[in-house]
């Protein structure tokens, strides 16, 4: 209640840094409590939107211990409009200007609900669009995932109003869950690599062992399971790590994974290949996924790809 009435105009728990790199807002957490995670963490929420006070931004990136979260879309447009509509409306009520910083969604509902300048302003800003259809900021800041070592960053979030049709657990470990939507939409082929279900201390291990490749390439190379063997603190877990690392590293990534399932013929990437998400053919049937590639990702997974296999990725 205190906040509310009376608002906060820092964010004391959140130790990120963000700096703006072309389109991009890129966020590192390193120590911070709230792990960049903007859907959890007010804080770090707040810092992000207080950066972006007079400038726009396609995405977000924050980062932490080898794990990047991405926001885009919608959530990167929630992100802006609040960053405007603060700057803009603190003039005529610094509460709710903190009150956007920290959590956008109810602070547009509160602007939309008032009459005069202050529900101007969240239209004029964007914010009113930018949030409608959402109940919760955490609800409208849903991320694209995945360890920094990877070329492509996964929605864990299912589709909205979809229903499920089937799930499968894939040789590779990754869990494929297949959901029907309405409409004119697409299909959903959810998938869900093995590597997302890492805890912090498994990650911190991929991380480790990457950095142990990464700096024996130049003499002669270290293969990623003798990597992973090197920092894991037992079999099990060195054993898992080497497996994503080698598919990372020396694979084709995520689509490894995605062609581990029989059912799929052919993989999708529609320009611009950074911006949108990868699809499918299932069982004949085209089916949009929730993976991105990151702007590297797409160029080397192609020529990966093409040098190794025999089919396609277009």
């Amino acid at each position: 209640m205190r906040e509310w009435l009376f608002g906060s105009s820092t964010a004391p728990e959140c130790r990120c840094e963000t700096a703006i790199e072309g389109g991009r807002l890129v966020m590192t957490a390193g120590e911070c409590p709230g792990g960049g995670d903007l859907a959890a963490s007010a804080d770090c929420r707040a810092t992000v939107i207080g950066s972006l006070s007079s400038a726009s931004v396609d995405t977000v990136v924050t980062e932490q211990a080898g794990q990047e979260q991405m926001y885009s879309d919608r959530a990167a447009a929630v992100l802006t409009a609040a960053g405007r509509f603060a700057t803009r409306v603190a003039s005529l009520d610094d509460r709710l200007a903190n009150r956007a910083r920290r959590d956008p969604v109810a602070a547009a509902s509160e602007a939309i609900g008032r009459s005069g300048p202050v529900a101007d302003l969240a239209a004029e800003t964007g914010l009113a669009v930018a949030t409608e259809g959402f109940d919760t900021s955490e609800q409208a800041l849903t991320a694209y995932t995945g360890p920094t070592i990877s070329d492509a960053r996964v929605g864990a979030a299912p589709p909205a109003d979809a229903t499920l049709r089937d799930q499968q657990t894939l040789p590779t470990e990754a869990v494929v869950r297949r959901y029907n939507t309405g409409g004119d939409q697409l299909s959903m082929y959810h998938i869900e690599p093995r590597e997302q279900r890492f805890d912090a201390d498994t990650m911190e291990t991929l991380v480790r062992a990457y950095e142990r490749v990464a700096t024996a390439a130049a003499d002669g190379g270290c293969h990623p399971y003798s990597a992973a063997n090197a920092v894991a603190d037992d079999g099990s877990t060195a054993t898992v790590v080497g497996a994503v690392l080698e598919k990372h590293t020396g694979g084709l990534g995520i689509l490894e994974d995605i062609f581990a399932d029989q059912r799929v013929s052919d993989v999708f990437a529609t320009a611009p290949v950074s911006d949108t998400r990868l699809r499918v053919r299932c069982d004949g049937e085209t089916m949009r996924t929730n993976i991105r590639l990151t702007p590297s990702g797409a160029n080397t997974l192609a020529s990966t790809f093409r040098r190794s296999s025999g089919r396609a990725f277009s």
